[in-house]
């Protein structure tokens, strides 16, 4: 069903932007609920969607511990790759 609010002398574009406007002021779930709540004269029953599937979220300190293996191994590589250049550089002056 449509319902206009307006002439239909007024053209397409002007529809069109009256929609715009209508959409952005009420959004698109109040739209489909007034209409629902006007054609069917009841209220809409919306039926809770049941998880199938729980978790236990992870805390920060449980990353904590792989971080820091990470970062120390990535540390140790820089070290020893400054201590290979500098050792490859003496061996060229000597």
């Amino acid at each position: 069903p449509i319902t206009f609010y307006f002439g239909k002398h007024l053209g397409r574009k002007f529809q069109k932007w009256f929609d715009q406007v209508v959409i952005r002021m009420l959004g698109g779930n109040m739209i489909v609920n007034y209409w629902w709540k006007r054609y069917a004269n009841r209220p809409r029953k919306v039926t809770e969607v049941t998880q199938l599937h729980t978790y236990n979220p992870l805390s920060i300190n449980g990353f904590q511990i792989p971080f820091l293996t990470c970062g120390s191994l990535m540390a140790l590589g820089v070290l020893i790759l400054v201590l290979e250049v500098i050792h490859k550089r003496q061996e060229l002056f000597y």
